[in-house]
């Protein structure tokens, strides 16, 4: 049996990444990254360090003076912790849900919409017998 076309296949990995954009936001943790990684064993932190820059670390852990993780290249990444300004921590947002949601309710119904009036404008005569 052959796979999904491309087209599909891009349709498909487009909803995903817009699913996951949309249901997720980064928020900020008021714990230090001593007590957050611990505590609540997050999958994946945005850390901003002092100098400003970003990373993103898959399966985070604190030992002594150091926090550690999976980096963007797949590599082990080792921070230490003064050099942390920010942790960040991806949690369910409602709001976003409930906009992604509307939206493609309404996307739908704009389609359908369309599809009504293209298909009026292609009668010749009455359309309702």
């Amino acid at each position: 049996m052959p796979g999904p076309r491309p087209c599909h296949r891009s349709i498909a990995t487009s909803l995903l990444v817009l699913h996951m954009a949309s249901c997720h936001s980064w928020r900020s943790e008021a714990l230090a990254p001593a007590q957050l990684v611990p505590a609540e064993h997050p999958e994946v932190v945005r850390v901003t360090r002092s100098d400003g820059s970003i990373l993103i670390l898959r399966h985070p852990t604190v030992r002594n003076d150091s926090m550690f993780g999976i980096g963007p290249d797949s590599a082990e990444a080792r921070l230490a912790l003064q050099d942390v300004r920010e942790v960040e921590v991806r949690r369910f947002s409602a709001g976003k849900t409930a906009g992604l949601v509307l939206g493609v309710a309404g996307g739908a119904a704009l389609a359908v919409g369309a599809a009504f009036l293209i298909w009026l404008s292609s009668c010749d005569g009455p359309c309702f017998d």
